[in-house]
């Protein structure tokens, strides 16, 4: 029985090399297919286009992504602006997960303004998402310790906090967008928006995501995009 690099090899050993794209969740997967690809085609020759996920977004028109560091510091500089001056060693003890909690917002395609509007009523949830939408579900569980209790002085302060959140992620991105900068979620969302600009596509008859078990909502959007229109 082949193994699953030995059948996605097998798959597309037969598909045009230079018009096929084939695509996986890591660099590893990205090796292996390749050797077992060549193992197969037995003879010299081109090999289809692999990448891992991440570097698709190199190949894409976004925004040029930034390291963290320089992430950190813009924003850091926003941050400054809106809860006032404090140690930048201070605040990178929770600012990398400021910009981890906005990459998933854009890599789930989640609304800002939604996620972060405080909830009073759980109805209000079921009346703004889908039934059985997933990011309803984790903002009611979260919603649910603030709901019909009297707040502790910690809650109070969170809440204070959690307002000024949307603002923070709206700022943070002009900034960045100006500059045609980014970070990774935010660069897929951008993707998911001008899809039918992304002419790096349009290289390729046979594309293929292989290994995916676990999609964000931007992937699926991308993929059922392409579905849809190769």
């Amino acid at each position: 029985m082949l193994n699953f690099i030995e059948s996605i090899a097998q798959a597309t050993i037969e598909l045009p090399p230079r018009r096929t794209l084939v695509i996986f969740p890591t660099q590893r997967a990205c090796q292996e297919y390749k050797k077992e690809y060549a193992k197969q085609k037995a003879k010299a020759g081109w090999l289809p286009t692999v990448l891992p996920i991440r570097d698709l977004l190199g190949k894409l028109n976004t925004p040029f992504l930034l390291d963290d560091l320089s992430l950190l510091l813009k924003l850091y500089a926003i941050h400054v602006k809106f809860f006032g001056e404090e140690e930048f060693s201070s605040f990178m003890s929770y600012g990398q997960q400021i910009i981890d909690d906005f990459n998933e917002i854009d890599r789930q395609l989640i609304n800002a303004d939604q996620l972060f509007e405080e909830i009073y009523d759980l109805r209000t949830l079921d009346e703004r998402f889908e039934p059985g939408a997933e990011e309803a579900e984790y903002i009611k569980a979260f919603w649910s310790e603030f709901i019909g209790t009297t707040h502790t002085p910690l809650q109070h302060s969170f809440l204070k906090y959690w307002k000024q959140l949307p603002l923070l992620y709206k700022e943070f991105n002009t900034v960045l967008l100006k500059e045609n900068e980014g970070y990774e979620g935010m660069a897929w969302r951008y993707v998911v928006e001008t899809m039918s600009q992304q002419n790096f596509f349009d290289e390729f008859d046979h594309i293929a995501f292989c290994g995916f078990y676990a999609l964000n909502k931007s992937e699926e959007k991308v993929m059922m995009h392409l579905q849809n229109t190769c």
